[in-house]
């Protein structure tokens, strides 16, 4: 297996500026410099050994394999967001699993009152 050899602003940088079909406006997303977004774009390049955008002074456009790169990253991005955010969530209580073990009187009169309520109040758990 190939180890990656970019980074994460270095891929969020591509992605920025294939959406934006432009260095400036990426740029302005990102809180970064034309220069410095483009160089990052550039060091992507580079560690994947292949051209995914095609520059002019006036467009941006993606290359054949930057259109398929795109949308690898894309995914990418959004499963490592939905990552982080789970973590998050189970750092914070609001999302789990949780297991009950009770007498059987205690669980036909007593838990599905409680159990409504719990659903009610962390919905998510």
């Amino acid at each position: 297996m190939q180890r990656i050899k970019f980074d994460l602003g270095e891929l969020q940088a591509f992605v920025a500026t294939a959406e934006k079909a432009s260095f400036r406006l990426a740029a302005d997303a990102l809180c970064l410099s034309a220069p410095a977004l483009s160089r990052r774009v550039e060091r992507l390049e580079q560690a994947l050994g292949a051209r995914l955008l095609e520059r002019t002074t006036r467009s941006v456009e993606l290359t054949a394999v930057g259109q398929e790169f795109l949308h690898e990253a894309r995914a990418a991005l959004v499963g490592l967001d939905e990552a982080v955010q789970r973590v998050s969530d189970q750092v914070q209580l609001r999302r789990g699993r949780v297991a009950i073990a009770c007498i059987p009187s205690v669980a036909t009169h007593l838990l599905p009152r409680v159990l409504r309520a719990f659903a009610v109040a962390l919905p998510e758990v």
